[in-house]
């Protein structure tokens, strides 16, 4: 289907410098806090704050980190390409063996 080309926004614009503010090459934190509930006999409840202990990977997993200009220095570059991969040769394999 034709489409009308419109300028990009230059709110959404990037520059050659730009990076992504969630990259992977980034220290993250091994904790962090979150809401939780404490609740009473009454039925009422109070929230406080939890420790979580930080299980998600800190490995990259976007996987066209390639080719993407933002991810040129990054230090986890083609980690997300090898994840997918690797997921996709998982899923295939799990599909043979079905049949």
């Amino acid at each position: 289907m034709p489409v009308e080309d419109k300028p990009v926004h230059t709110m959404t614009a990037t520059g050659a410098n730009h990076r992504y503010t969630t990259c992977a090459n980034k220290t993250r934190a091994n904790w962090y806090f979150a809401p939780d509930r404490i609740y009473n006999q009454n039925g009422t409840f109070e929230t406080v704050q939890i420790m979580v202990i930080n299980e998600s990977s800190f490995e990259c997993r976007y996987d066209m980190s390639l080719t993407d200009a933002a991810c040129a220095e990054c230090g986890q570059r083609g980690k997300g390409k090898e994840y997918f991969d690797f997921v996709m040769a998982k899923a295939a394999e799990e599909e043979r063996a079905k049949k």
